[in-house]
């Protein structure tokens, strides 16, 4: 039957769970093309250079950041970065 904790319950349940969100609401908490999209921008975001360009940009009190800005403080060529501008652009992000 496998370790349980003192509710019973498997290690790792909660009722905050997806398994628990599914049990009380009859459906998933979110809809499967939302998903699709959310794993879309997470992969975006799984790169750690378009993470932090994201972080640059949304510190930068104008809510935006100039290329070379960018490419400065991550001691980047522009050229390098001009791929991972891309992905982020076409992800949609910034939003």
């Amino acid at each position: 039957m496998g370790r349980r904790d003192r509710a019973g319950h498997a290690p790792g349940y909660s009722s905050n769970s997806i398994a628990g969100l599914a049990g009380q609401t009859g459906r998933l908490p979110i809809r499967h093309v939302d998903a699709v999209e959310l794993a879309r921008v997470l992969r975006v975001l799984s790169n750690p250079i378009r993470l932090q360009v994201v972080r640059l940009v949304a510190d930068s009190p104008a809510g935006w950041a100039c290329a070379v800005d960018v490419a400065d403080a991550l001691a980047f060529a522009g050229t390098a970065l001009a791929h991972h501008f891309k992905a982020l652009v076409d992800a949609g992000l910034p939003r």
